[in-house]
């Protein structure tokens, strides 16, 4: 399932994250009639998709811990180079705006 929480503060940093020219994808582990209404609900101004296998979580080091799907942010520049990656099993934690912006500032 989508990380709620991390979604919506990824909402309300949209404008922000596009004015340094990126763009946000919200990846989740559900099927995509599940993408699609957590979007319709949480209004993301962003395209939700769906990785049911889990194989871009996988590809970018994400698991679960006991019984936790691991969530976090991926911040990949235009030539594929991973500027910024964070890891979180409590979805409190998931996104670090600070951490964020600042690698958004190195684009």
């Amino acid at each position: 399932m989508f990380c709620l929480h991390h979604l919506a503060q990824l909402g309300r940093m949209h404008d922000e994250i596009r004015e340094h020219g990126a763009h946000v994808l919200g990846i989740g582990g559900a099927f995509r009639e599940t993408a699609s209404r957590v979007g319709r609900a949480l209004r993301t101004p962003f395209p939700l998709l769906a990785d049911p296998q889990r194989t871009t979580y996988a590809d970018y080091g994400y698991g679960k811990v006991l019984i936790l799907q691991q969530s976090g942010t991926v911040l990949v520049d235009r030539h594929g180079t991973i500027r910024y990656l964070h890891r979180a099993t409590n979805p409190q934690q998931a996104l670090k705006r600070h951490e964020l912006r600042a690698a958004l500032r190195s684009l």
